[in-house]
């Protein structure tokens, strides 16, 4: 039976006694069964996340605080408030996660956002309306050169550069609660080819035709 002791081990929990083969080459790996819930498949996930954020090519991070203690009421007040601001300001799109404020006081959300630009106190003011508080920061957003993915935000998902708590099998449940079982957030628009395809793309790909057969990985 799968344990957490397969995690240290290097393989997906559930799918023990499977591998992906590729027919024309045979090349085998561990097959993963990519929930976001699972030990092992979330935190490999998150750091595809990460790396497919600065795909979406973002132009400012902004973080608003004190957005609620429910995920539903959380992700009604950010899609208000992304009328609000097309409404007044221009257009955008934008990725999001959720995650709690440090001492317990809250949860924060922090946004990737391109488009029009965006005037802090604007944002401060609609964000307000949209019960979300008023202290709210934007700032411009470049990836740190060297770095694979986002630097800053995620830290509930636990890699090095953004989704810093979703990479800790611990804090996982955590992250995923506080974000309805997603490890971001996207406008229609963000990733043009939507996310899967941006997370294809941050791994350079994944060429050939894989299938999933029993057995193990030589």
């Amino acid at each position: 039976a799968a344990s957490w002791d397969d995690v240290s081990e290097g393989r997906c929990p559930r799918r023990l006694g499977w591998r992906m083969r590729e027919v024309e080459t045979g090349e085998v790996r561990p097959a993963r069964c990519d929930a976001n819930f699972c030990g092992w498949c979330g935190p490999v996930r998150a750091r595809q996340v990460a790396g497919a954020i600065p795909l979406g090519k973002p132009e400012r991070l902004i973080t608003l605080t004190q957005v609620g203690e429910d995920h539903d009421r959380r992700r009604a007040r950010v899609k208000w408030l992304r009328y609000l601001v097309e409404r007044e300001c221009g257009r955008i799109e934008w990725c999001w996660h959720c995650e709690p404020n440090p001492g317990e006081t809250g949860h924060h959300v922090h946004a990737w956002q391109r488009g029009d630009f965006l005037d802090q106190k604007a944002l401060s003011r609609l964000a307000d309306r949209c019960g979300m508080g008023r202290v709210v920061d934007i700032r411009k957003w470049e990836r740190p050169e060297g770095t694979p993915g986002i630097d800053y935000g995620l830290k509930l998902a636990g890699v090095s550069y953004g989704l810093k708590l979703a990479e800790s099998v611990q804090m996982m449940g955590e992250y995923l609660g506080a974000n309805g079982g997603r490890l971001v957030h996207q406008s229609r628009g963000f990733f043009p080819d939507g996310l899967r395809a941006a997370m294809r793309a941050a791994l350079g790909g994944v060429e050939g035709t894989w299938v999933l057969e029993r057995g193990g990985v030589v």
